[in-house]
């Protein structure tokens, strides 16, 4: 069967019309993920206050408006990126577990 390609090969959404469940998104690492590579303790915890910042009204609604992010916290951040959040929140949530 002959590939009929909605877009250029390589870019993003690239699919085979023929059958459309085959979606292809190749990922560029640097503009998913943050800068701050978590080597550290206080650099997870920048990392995990970043995310929280950013996906506050997708994956953390429920919240109340003066949480701030601990140590002892971390937990619950990762499980809302896990739970709620798209691919991107899923890919830091990895970046915070190492």
């Amino acid at each position: 069967m002959r590939k009929i390609l909605c877009r250029a090969p390589g870019e993003p959404g690239q699919f085979d019309l023929a059958n459309p469940r085959r979606a292809r998104y190749p990922v560029d690492m640097k503009a998913v993920s943050p800068t701050i590579q978590p080597t550290s303790t206080s650099d997870r915890l920048t990392l995990a206050r970043e995310a929280f910042a950013r996906y506050r009204a997708m994956c953390f609604w429920f919240v109340r408006p003066d949480f701030t992010v601990t140590e002892a916290t971390i937990d619950l951040v990762i499980r809302g990126l896990r739970q709620s959040g798209d691919r991107e929140a899923f890919l830091l949530a990895e970046r915070l577990c190492r």
